[in-house]
């Protein structure tokens, strides 16, 4: 494992319990929206790596990582089917 390799005493337990977790944060940690102005947030990476390498114990939950902004359904108004724009026409209903 790189971080072992690094000199860092960590096992693979917590990739494992939390594989759906650091998967959606590495995802969420890139996501961004400028339409509905989403910035990255590596926030919850950070706090993986914190829980993995110092000891800690942050709550580590998936449904934390929910961008509300997606499923708020005044963020579907647009003045025209036309300038539905690809999130209008995968999250609302035109």
């Amino acid at each position: 494992m790189y971080l072992v390799s690094l000199g860092y005493d960590v096992d693979n337990t917590m990739f494992k319990e939390k594989t759906v977790y650091y998967r959606n944060a590495l995802v969420r940690s890139n996501y961004f929206n400028n339409y509905l102005n989403i910035k990255q947030d590596n926030s919850f990476l950070i706090k993986f790596y914190e829980n993995l390498l110092l000891g800690k114990n942050n709550n580590l939950h998936s449904r934390d990582l929910i961008v509300e902004e997606l499923f708020n359904k005044e963020n579907c108004e647009y003045e025209t089917a036309e300038k539905a724009t690809f999130f209008h026409r995968k999250f609302c209903s035109i």
